[in-house]
């Protein structure tokens, strides 16, 4: 039995035919690329939290990042704005440890050390 030839021809096109448009032309629309850590919240919740009374007053939020943290930072200075206080203190000088476990930190502590200096007696493992 004769076996067809499956091939398929395909014409190549290039992908811009007439040359024109795209970042050579309109260098506007590239991007650099990259991460900008100063549009972060965190990094504005930093910045705003070291600003004096006097700057904070002066202070007009440009991006939307800005805005949050200020607003955030501002309801934490309240008498109920706990949990915000916790939100911009977490994400500026990070969490505080969370021990897991049935007992104290110092039980904890102690079942880390056993767990991995093991026991010298015990060589089955």
């Amino acid at each position: 039995m004769a076996s067809k030839s499956n091939k398929k021809t395909t014409q190549q096109v290039p992908p811009n035919p007439t040359g024109k448009g795209g970042f050579g032309d309109n260098p506007g629309n590239r991007n650099p690329g990259g991460w900008d850590k100063t549009q972060s919240i965190s990094y504005q919740y930093n910045r705003i939290g070291r600003m004096s009374d006097e700057e904070l007053e002066a202070f007009v939020p440009q991006n939307q990042n800005q805005k949050i943290a200020l607003q955030r930072i501002k309801i934490a200075q309240k008498e109920n704005g706990l949990m915000d206080a916790k939100e911009v203190t977490d994400r500026t000088e990070g969490k505080a440890p969370q021990f897991i476990g049935l007992g104290g930190e110092s039980e904890y502590k102690k079942a880390l050390v056993e767990f991995v200096g093991g026991d010298d007696e015990d060589e089955s493992n």
